[in-house]
């Protein structure tokens, strides 16, 4: 039966929620107004001041053309037929995010145009999605994109649904969406989860749930609690500095989620209930911006592609902290790149407007900071030369595990950039699809799982150190253990050791940026009673020569980098090829992986050192320093 906002006026429900901050040292106990008639009307979701956006839009150009183009775009839909269910394995993620692209950005166009056709098609993608058998709950994140982009429609545009259409989707949204969610056999893998799913999901139901909090506010008020509550779970990971543990492109996904989480209760309720302040939340968004490199191409490390991402959450991080600096890489993306037609990537671009649009873009600061160093889960080390120089200096360290969500065995692993190219690569993600029809259980991190197997996941097809030809253990963990930065020299070390203890006494690995130019790879090993071999491996897409016995030469785009072993131990240089083996893998078209291979006797203390020098800056010659020694 449907309730009516004022039949309840004099009635407030009070549920005490307890947010558990990351460390479990205290809690928040807040007070939460959970009665239906005590909402605010539709639209409440993210879009409470309209004459404002509009206002902001009108004043300027960056924003009119921005919102120009996000019209456009939406124009683009309106003739596509409307969305059929069709999974990809097991999974409909792409139809539902399909589905969240065309609802948001139809519904975006309708409030700001009042032009009819962007609510008639906004209305018929959302009637054709409620009508489907199910919205996959066997693989949860499909229903809560779905939930996620249902619920916007639905809410911002209410009053203009025909009724009959509006039960339709109101059911299904409960139906489809918050009551599957209730089942252990659904929320198993999320609930009480660290990683993404946790983040979407939460942020799906909460949509659902205050989308139709008037017809169903009993259900609502549930899903509420218990989304604020277990989100938290899902944000310990950004503790203590930031870096988020699974990487660039899953930072974009959970994070995006996040703030429209966060944003929508705090417009409702006048709190975010302390989630903002949850341990290395906020700072997060520092760490994002420093994963892109010069030329805007992401330190890709663990399950993340090569493609740079617009990240719209940064435009929330940039109004909450006052900071418009944060949103230099944005600028930069949405002047140099088609950032509207891709509906994986970016189908949050209303919230762009939502949060960006009272930002003068044309005068975005330089971000002041050169360097980011973050522990945690994964820690990462990035430091460059200037943000505003094609050709400037990038160069970044990951530590961290194996055994953490979407990780590959890249502990120690670097990327290098300089002279507007990327030298040291990484490949990144291997296509999940191909790889489950194989029936390989990638998901699986113990050490003998079929995803080490896979040949961009281990330690072979990155740019770190392969001992005796084994994979790093998935037991062992690393720190960013020591950073410098002073005038000339930007280092961080990381002990090793614990990935490769079957095989070595000790692995310590240093990176250093020298006089802003160049950089040196140092890695110091000890053996125990055993002979060890030790392979140093770079993963690049120039063109690579070995020069001499101690030299590799890279070439592409009219420059030359050297890649030199440096010392009088003897080593073996090699370019191996970066192809997989396997046919259901991706291909890896134009990768080599060139290194040094050397055989250390037992019980020797062995300094390996490699530098990245372009041929055309000259360096003077420096005798190697321990590790240790940097921070003397």
């Amino acid at each position: 039966m449907k309730r009516a906002y004022c039949m309840k006026q004099s009635l407030i429900a009070l549920l005490v929620i307890f947010l558990f901050i990351a460390g479990g040292a205290s809690a928040a106990r807040v007070y939460v107004n959970q009665d239906a008639s005590n909402l605010p009307r539709h639209p409440r979701l993210l879009w409470l001041d309209e004459e404002e956006l509009r206002n902001n839009i009108v004043k300027s150009s960056f924003w009119f053309h921005f919102n120009r183009a996000v019209i456009r775009q939406t124009e683009n839909l309106l003739d596509l037929p409307v969305l059929e269910y069709n999974k990809t394995g097991r999974r409909l993620l792409a139809i539902s995010r399909q589905a969240l692209y065309r609802i948001f950005l139809c519904s975006y166009s309708y409030r700001i145009t009042s032009d009819e056709r962007f609510l008639t098609k906004a209305v018929r993608e959302m009637v054709a999605v409620s009508n489907f058998e199910d919205w996959n709950p066997d693989h949860f994140l499909d229903v809560a994109e779905m939930a996620t982009g249902v619920a916007i429609g639905y809410d911002w545009l209410y009053d203009k649904i025909p009724e009959h259409e509006r039960t339709i989707i109101r059911k299904a949204l409960v139906g489809k969406g918050i009551e599957p969610s209730l089942l252990t056999s659904y929320n198993d893998k999320w609930l009480t989860g660290t990683n993404n799913w946790n983040q979407v999901c939460n942020t799906g139901m909460l949509f659902a749930a205050l989308a139709v909090a008037e017809d169903e506010p009993e259900l609502s008020n549930r899903i509420i609690h218990r989304s604020v509550e277990s989100i938290s779970s899902g944000m310990k990971p950004y503790g203590p500095d930031g870096n988020y543990q699974e990487g660039y492109g899953y930072w974009h996904y959970g994070t995006s989620f996040n703030v429209l989480f966060i944003d929508a209760v705090e417009k409702i309720y006048g709190s975010d209930f302390g989630l903002s302040g949850m341990p290395g939340f906020m700072e997060s968004t520092r760490y994002i911006q420093h994963m892109l490199g010069v030329k805007l191409d992401p330190f890709n490390y663990a399950d993340a592609d090569s493609e740079p991402r617009l990240n719209v959450a940064n435009f929330w991080f940039a109004k909450k902290l006052k900071d418009h600096s944060l949103l230099w890489n944005e600028r930069q993306q949405i002047k140099t790149r088609d950032i509207l037609s891709n509906p994986d990537v970016d189908r949050f671009i209303p919230a762009i407007l939502i949060w960006g649009s009272s930002i003068n873009m044309d005068s975005v600061p330089r971000p002041s900071s050169l360097v980011f160093s973050g522990q945690g889960v994964t820690p990462v080390w990035i430091a460059r030369t200037a943000w505003d120089d094609p050709k400037a200096v990038y160069v970044g360290l990951k530590a961290g595990s194996p055994s953490t969500s979407h990780a590959h065995m890249d502990i120690g692993s670097f990327v290098f950039e300089t002279l507007g190219t990327r030298w040291a690569i990484d490949l990144g993600v291997n296509n999940y699809e191909k790889l489950e029809k194989q029936k390989l259980n990638i998901w699986d991190r113990t050490q003998n799982s079929d995803r080490w197997k896979v040949f961009r996941y281990n330690n072979q097809a990155h740019n770190t150190l392969t001992i005796n030809g084994k994979h790093q253990l998935v037991s062992g963990h690393a720190r960013i253990d020591k950073k410098i930065d002073r005038p000339g020299f930007c280092a961080a070390v990381s002990n090793l050791s614990t990935l490769y203890k079957d095989d070595v006494a000790s692995v310590t690995r240093g990176v250093a940026l020298i006089d802003s130019s160049y950089v040196r790879i140092q890695d110091e090993i000890k053996t125990d009673s055993r002979q060890a071999t030790v392979q140093w491996r770079m993963v690049t897409k120039a063109t690579p020569k070995i020069r001499n016995r101690k030299t590799i030469e890279l070439g592409h785009n009219g420059e030359k980098l050297l890649v030199r072993f440096c010392g009088r131990r003897k080593v073996k240089p090699e370019i191996w090829p970066g192809q997989a083996q396997n046919s259901y893998e991706d291909t890896n078209e134009g990768v080599s992986i060139i290194g040094f291979e050397v055989k250390l006797p037992a019980n020797t203390f062995a300094q390996l050192v490699v530098e990245l020098v372009p041929e055309s800056k000259k360096k003077k010659r420096e005798r190697p320093i321990t590790v240790l020694a940097l921070w003397e």
